[in-house]
């Protein structure tokens, strides 16, 4: 099979680029695709398409690398910078369609049985679906505010979008992240275009029974409470700080909270911590290696998530692989958010408090499971126990995919 790969230039990408040497971080299932596909039998093209300017990469040029590490070569295509800064407003535009021509004129040249597209290249996506007859893969990793923005209104780029989502894709995968993927692909794509949602692998170090994951701190009176994630509005961070307080004072000093990631809401929120006298009861880790995050899941007697955007994301299946007992949002059904998480995992697994913001309802829920520790226990274990069978390792879940593209490809040439 031969496959035109092409992703934007990731975040966790440009180290790898920089040093010439493929070291990925974030995107893992993009990045694990890649070096499955690299060691297969297969004959992968793989493109990296620049979106902004970068200070340490060269974002105006289109070239060819070679990264340490990967078989194949890496093509970069220029972004904004390769477009003259005189076009004011119209510079991302020409951009997007100078990227998407040439992914086009890339694909009559080597003629691949296969194209695969990530969202950050949907005018590319578009164009090739609808000019070349080689099926087409489009990649979604979840659902983000920028796609539902497309469903409604009528300003110029909105209904760009939604011609461009309406294009005769072959197959369209999205990470179920609880984002609501089921609910807007469906509101979004072509009713005759084939969905499929795919929950991300978890791989925890060794064979870990269920009693050695599960940690019972119930004859301690101190109750630890953790939270993982970047330090921003759209995590909860915020929220989870105001009830965390409220809750430590009202359980006299018996919570500590451990708090790991970083972000813009960093310093506001330590500044929180100092005036409320807490130092010694919240601990800030920073940015952490994988390694230690495991540990933590292993530590924590309480994992709260507060994600806006859905609560299936990679750190919460590590946690629930782990065995955490979990206090997480309920379903938003208006806009499908954690509708998956509600049908996966029941009442008796994740407790639900009704929103994210619902601050009074998560310092009760966290008074409740400090005072309850046989319950959380008694939750973390049947967490587990359907974590278990519901979420894949990593190397199943490549596997999947890598069969549903190779099903594809097998499929007739459009005319």
């Amino acid at each position: 099979m031969k496959i035109l790969f092409a992703v934007r230039l990731f975040n966790g990408f440009h180290s790898s680029v920089e040093a010439r040497e493929w070291k990925p971080w974030g995107a893992p299932t993009i990045f694990k695709l890649i070096e499955a596909l690299d060691t297969s039998a297969h004959e992968p093209q793989f493109v990296f398409t620049c979106k902004e300017a970068l200070d340490k990469i060269e974002t105006g040029t289109d070239r060819q690398v070679r990264l340490k590490g990967l078989r194949h070569p890496v093509t970069l295509l220029g972004g904004e910078a390769r477009i003259p800064s005189w076009t004011g407003r119209l510079r991302w535009y020409l951009s997007e369609r100078r990227q998407a021509r040439l992914l086009l004129r890339m694909a009559r040249e080597s003629k691949p049985d296969l194209i695969y597209l990530d969202r950050g290249n949907l005018w590319a996506a578009s164009l090739l679906a609808r000019n070349y007859p080689a099926p087409l893969v489009y990649r979604v990793m979840g659902i983000s505010p920028s796609m539902t923005q497309p469903y409604g209104g009528y300003r110029p780029h909105q209904l760009l979008n939604r011609y461009q989502l309406k294009a005769p894709f072959s197959l369209v995968i999205c990470t179920q992240d609880g984002s609501g993927g089921e609910y807007w692909l469906d509101r979004i794509l072509d009713p005759k275009v084939e969905r499929a949602l795919l929950l991300n692998g978890v791989d925890l170090p060794n064979s870990i029974g269920q009693e050695t994951l599960l940690t019972d701190n119930s004859a301690s009176k101190l109750t630890t409470v953790l939270f993982v994630g970047r330090l921003d509005p759209l995590k909860g961070c915020d929220e989870f700080i105001s009830a965390f307080l409220t809750a430590w004072k009202q359980a006299n000093g018996n919570l500590r909270a451990v708090i790991v990631g970083e972000g813009n809401r960093g310093a506001d929120l330590r500044d929180r911590i100092t005036k409320a006298g807490a130092e010694r009861a919240v601990t800030f880790t920073g940015a952490v290696s994988h390694a230690e995050v495991l540990k933590q899941y292993r530590q924590t007697d309480i994992y709260v998530s507060l994600n806006k955007m859905g609560n299936l994301s990679n750190a919460n299946l590590e946690a629930m692989k782990s065995g955490c007992c979990m206090i997480v949002p309920g379903p938003q059904p208006e806009f499908g958010v954690d509708r998956a998480t509600a049908e996966i995992f029941p009442d008796d697994t994740l407790l639900r408090i009704p929103r994210a913001d619902d601050v009074n309802a998560l310092t009760a829920a966290l008074l409740h499971l400090h005072r309850a520790p046989d319950e959380r226990v008694a939750r973390g274990r049947a967490t587990y126990r359907i974590a278990e069978q519901v979420i894949p390792s990593w190397q199943h879940r490549i596997e999947t995919e890598m069969a549903m593209l190779e099903a594809v490809a097998a499929e007739p040439m459009r005319k």
